[in-house]
């Protein structure tokens, strides 16, 4: 029910607190939305957000103690879920060019986007596959497993780190289109074999 004939951006989220979705909620398409009026967006995420999970990544670095209190404050302090969805449900009421799409249909909004705005999802390197420009949210307190999957990330997209450089990120990523492809074709031989 979109219009084929603006650019679409597809918003894909990891199920962590520090994915998109935990982090910025409705902001986020929000902030697209406004940065790009005349673009359609598709917003999904990983399935355990869909599930409401209350569990997330382990460091494996984390003390045995850090781990305790993370655990204890989830199950204090779980995620609101509810308010989350509630926010993203009323930005698809309000808005005609925004969709929401549970994870069964984040294939769909992939092939149907012209750039993906993303976070350390396994959705990025799936979406290497389209060779098309890539938007990543790099939180400032992400600390990678894998100093070579980071930078390789890094290399294939446009990053962002606050809301606020959402917008020129997606313009810079928009307008050269093959400014990042030799990163996202590192990032794909990295990552999947043929």
């Amino acid at each position: 029910g979109l219009d084929p004939g603006r650019p679409t951006v597809a918003v894909a989220s990891h199920w962590t607190p520090l994915g998109n979705l935990r982090r910025f909620g409705a902001a986020l398409p929000g902030a697209i939305l406004s940065a790009l009026p005349q673009a359609n967006v598709l917003q999904t995420g990983h399935p355990n957000v869909w599930q409401r999970v209350r569990y997330d990544i382990a460091d494996p670095r984390a003390s045995l103690l850090s781990r305790a209190v993370r655990r204890l404050r989830r199950e204090l302090a779980p995620y609101d879920y509810a308010s989350l969805f509630r926010s993203l449900e009323a930005v698809a009421r309000a808005e005609p060019r925004f969709r929401l799409l549970s994870p069964d249909r984040t294939f769909d909004s992939l092939a149907a986007a012209d750039v993906l705005v993303t976070d350390w999802s396994s959705v990025t390197v799936e979406f290497t596959l389209f060779d098309k420009p890539i938007v990543l949210h790099r939180p400032p307190q992400l600390r990678p497993f894998d100093r070579e999957l980071d930078a390789a990330y890094f290399a294939a997209s446009h990053a962002f780190t606050e809301l606020g450089e959402v917008g020129p990120a997606l313009a810079e990523a928009l307008s050269a289109p093959d400014a990042r492809r030799k990163g996202r074709e590192s990032l794909r031989d990295l990552c999947l074999e043929f």
